[in-house]
């Protein structure tokens, strides 16, 4: 199987030309262990899977962050891109300890 296919449904044959009919990718793959595939030709697949996973929890905590208000410097964030404001007149300071 090649991960680099993005098609969403896949006309899949088997290693004696048969046709096993049209499939999601998902199938294809589950298809291909059945038929003794060794999972060392997905790895890549199955990387970019826990990647995206991984991404998409990410992603859903922010949301459920700036929903809830609860995001740190949100306020201030939406302050900057609705009354706009002059970069130059923005200035943080961080004290950084190194015994804390």
């Amino acid at each position: 199987m090649n991960e680099r296919i993005r098609a969403r449904e896949l006309r899949v044959i088997d290693d004696q030309g048969n046709q096993l009919g049209v499939m999601t990718y998902f199938d294809a793959m589950k298809a291909a262990r059945e038929a003794g595939l060794p999972r060392i030709f997905e790895l890549e697949t199955e990387y970019e899977e826990q990647q995206l996973a991984a991404e998409l929890k990410f992603v859903n905590a922010l949301i459920d962050e700036m929903a809830t208000g609860t995001l740190e410097g949100l306020d201030m964030w939406r302050m900057f891109h609705t009354e706009g404001f002059d970069p130059e007149e923005v200035h943080f300071s961080f004290d950084i300890d190194p015994d804390a």
